[in-house]
């Protein structure tokens, strides 16, 4: 399957990013995004298996500091998503201790400690959240 889906916070609603590889999130910036990438995008230094990450404005290559958690496999010791089952994806933000988390199937995949409001939206905590994805050549169903 390809390409991927992302959950997105973002303080400016109209931002949309690039198809394919870049998940509709590519170059979406001032954002967080956690990617469900179902591709190997190798000019993005992605791995050959599912993944899941934490990546910082709209910066979709692992090999970056923007690259904040992950990845790691979307399902713990599964290399493909794809299984025609239902899966359940959570995300938690502690707003006091600064911890950003995402879970699939109730296992913690990815986590990163960071400050949204004040380092990635410059002091402005008001955003929106929603999804995005992108294909290329190939599908998911």
């Amino acid at each position: 399957g390809a390409d991927g889906i992302v959950f997105v916070l973002q303080p400016i609603s109209t931002s949309i990013g690039t198809t394919g590889g870049g998940l509709g999130y590519e170059g979406v910036t001032p954002s967080i995004g956690i990617t469900l990438d179902t591709w190997q995008n190798t000019d993005r230094n992605d791995p050959a298996y599912d993944h899941i990450a934490i990546h910082r404005n709209g910066d979709i290559d692992h090999n970056t500091s923007n690259n904040l958690s992950g990845p790691v496999t979307i399902l713990p010791n599964v290399d493909n998503v794809e299984d025609c089952k239902w899966h359940v994806f959570r995300i938690t933000w502690d707003a006091t201790a600064k911890i950003l988390k995402g879970y699939m199937d109730g296992h913690e995949r990815v986590s990163a400690n960071i400050d949204l409001v004040n380092t990635v939206y410059g002091g402005d905590p008001m955003v929106f959240w929603g999804f995005t994805g992108a294909t290329g050549g190939s599908r998911n169903q």
